[in-house]
């Protein structure tokens, strides 16, 4: 039976944790005195009384000098309740405002020694908390500091008001490292678990769950920031966890989310009940609906059937009982699966080759499941793990995603493959089928055998019912097509029709014929895109020797009193990492998916000055970009959001 290990509460956003034996849980919030107050960075103008964006706030992730401070809370009965803000509606809260019952008085005590006590009800006093806190913490932006007090905790998820981390999963990630010593407290979870395996976790999205005297409904998993580098109990950053979390599992999600249902006290040693009844993705009655949250984080979905295709390939068809893959998918779109193999962890990335939507009710949020097909070629651990998998196994899986799509394809597209990288070919022309796919397609294929073997058949039959020429080549009698042939296939393409963008995927070989006989053709290298499918390269090493430097941000979304905003300055030194943690850091909004120069999410335009990869990235991307998560700058760059 699974039960509570141990419940911590962190008085202020982004210090230290407190350690308890016992805590109340209530509807609306989470454990009393959690997050209870918050600093603003002076990145905006802070709000007194109201959730705010985590953003706004001085956390760890941009200053790590908070967990060197000391901090303990005592909750006490409010000296003057006051109704408290509307929560409910599409900023996600959990229920309408309730009268705040409960005030925290704040114990700190500060680096350099000095003292303070914050008690959350006197303005006067969080008055003098604010002075007290900015006169040691740097200052982010040009607005007043201010400490801010909400009946609702300043959680980064305003929805979510408890935070539950499985130990179990933090050891195999430590194990996958070679640290065997990480600790579950650099995740900053309100409840550690005992009982469950590794990754089981995931399991409980859209259950509802008892512990102790509270029910409370688990909403999503929880996708880690830089805060978790910093070491809990020595205050160094020494661990880079999204980086771990990116390269040995797949993806960034560490813990579950939970809304509390019915509040209640939760005790060290509780056992965690799980209800009898179907998971769902939305709350229960009496919750809002805009609770909702569509994942691509891991979940865990259902085995209905798998097929050996012609000894080299598997199908695997699935079940995502909470339905969130439908509405996130475009046809071109894959997934990652994720295993633990021998204690360790695994993990492959497939393309969707079809994807049905459950039923849905008009006006009403979509509750049924999905299923999803995947083909697998037999080439690796992954693949032969899953064609052993049969109907009734749990398989833990992310997605969908992907930058090379139906929707990013509107005009004349060729479509290059080889080998398994069939996949993509195949969920395009189903989608132009179903006329999901804007622009015309071609495709193009090659394979070993003298006839098509089972997969390339389905090509030929969706490519014939969209009605999309296919030009398919065996290797058997011709060898590999070299670029001179590739170029034919493109000339012959645009013989009618100019080609806009061509899409390849293959065995790295291919690629690169595909790509010279694309610029050989005079396509721009802009048009010719790429999905390179590996797992992400463990770049956890120190930085070449170079100096510090100053990365300018242009924003060309933000604005200035005479129009385009200033460049912002992000400062970037050697133990920051690569270029997209810097930005982090700084609290730049910046696109990431991967995280290890696989999928090319992370690309931006380099404005100014050079990069270094110290291991060249697997991603395909545009002259004068960057891969930011893979980067070092070479001296100052400046580089533009998009």
């Amino acid at each position: 039976m699974p039960r509570a290990l141990a419940l911590y509460r962190f008085p202020i956003k982004g210090l230290p944790a407190q350690p308890l034996n016992a805590c109340t849980a209530r509807v609306g919030t989470g454990f009393d005195g959690d997050r209870a107050a918050a600093l603003s960075n002076g990145v905006a103008a802070a709000a007194q009384g109201r959730w705010d964006d985590c953003g706004h706030f001085t956390v760890l992730k941009n200053d790590t000098s908070l967990q060197q401070w000391q901090i303990a809370c005592a909750v006490r009965e409010a000296a003057a309740p006051q109704a408290g803000p509307d929560t409910h509606g599409s900023a996600g809260g959990c229920r309408a405002g309730e009268p705040s019952v409960v005030a925290s008085d704040i114990s700190l005590t500060a680096p350099d020694g000095a003292r303070a006590l914050i008690r959350t009800d006197e303005p006067d006093s969080v008055t003098a908390g604010t002075r007290f806190l900015a006169g040691r913490l740097e200052s982010q932006g040009a607005h007043p500091r201010e400490l801010i007090v909400a009946d609702q905790g300043m959680f980064d998820s305003q929805a979510s008001g408890i935070s539950l981390i499985n130990p179990a999963s933090v050891a195999v990630l430590g194990r996958a490292a070679g640290d065997e010593s990480l600790d579950p407290l650099r995740f900053r979870g309100n409840v550690l678990l005992e009982g469950l395996g590794p990754f089981e976790e995931f399991d409980l999205v859209g259950r509802i769950l008892r512990i102790g005297g509270v029910r409370m409904w688990i909403r999503s998993t929880i996708e880690r920031c830089p805060a978790t580098r910093v070491n809990p109990v020595s205050a160094a950053v020494d661990v880079n966890v999204p980086r771990l979390l990116a390269a040995h599992l797949g993806h960034l999600h560490c813990g579950i989310y939970g809304v509390v249902l019915e509040t209640g006290e939760i005790r060290a040693g509780d056992e965690i009940v799980i209800e009898d009844r179907p998971l769902s993705p939305i709350p229960p009655p009496g919750f809002p609906a805009a609770l909702r949250k569509p994942l691509t984080g891991p979940r865990s979905m259902e085995v209905t059937a798998t097929e050996v295709l012609d000894g080299s390939a598997v199908r695997l068809r699935l079940r995502d009982p909470l339905g969130f893959t439908a509405e996130q998918y475009a046809p071109g779109m894959h997934v990652r699966v994720h295993l633990v193999h021998d204690g360790l962890p695994l993990w492959r990335t497939y393309t969707l080759t079809r994807v049905t939507a459950g039923p849905s009710d008009t006006g009403r949020p979509k509750t049924s499941p999905d299923e999803l097909e995947l083909l697998v070629g037999l080439d690796g651990t992954v693949s032969h793990l899953l064609a052993d998998l049969t109907a009734g196994d749990r398989l833990l899986v992310s997605g969908p995603f992907g930058r090379i799509t139906a929707r990013t394809l509107p005009g004349r597209t060729g479509v290059l493959t080889a080998g398994i990288g069939i996949t993509p070919a195949l969920a395009l022309a189903r989608g132009m089928a179903a006329n999901e796919v804007a622009g015309p397609l071609a495709f193009f294929h090659v394979e070993r055998g003298t006839e098509p073997g089972r997969v390339c058949a389905a090509l030929v039959d969706a490519a014939a019912e969209a009605g999309a020429p296919l030009q398919r080549w065996s290797t058997a009698g011709r060898g590999r097509p070299d670029p001179a042939a590739l170029e034919a296939v493109l000339a012959a393409w645009s013989a009618d029709l100019p080609l806009d963008d061509i899409v390849i995927c293959g065995p790295a070989s291919f690629t690169a014929a595909c790509r010279e006989a694309a610029e050989r053709f005079g396509l721009d290298p802009a048009r010719i895109h790429s999905e390179v499918f590996a797992s992400p390269l463990a770049l956890d090493g120190q930085p070449p020797d170079l100096s510090d430097a100053r990365i300018a941000v242009e924003d060309p979304g933000a604005r200035g009193d005479g129009g385009a905003a200033a460049p912002r300055e992000v400062p970037w030194t050697r133990d920051e990492g690569f270029i997209l943690d810097a930005l982090e850091t700084a609290g730049v909004p910046a696109p990431y998916s991967c995280r290890g120069g696989s999928c090319g999410e992370c690309a931006l335009r380099l404005l100014a000055g050079s990069v270094v990869y110290p291991l060249e990235p697997a991603a395909q991307i545009a002259p004068g970009e960057v891969l930011t998560c893979s980067a070092y700058p070479e001296g100052d760059i400046g580089i533009e959001l998009r």
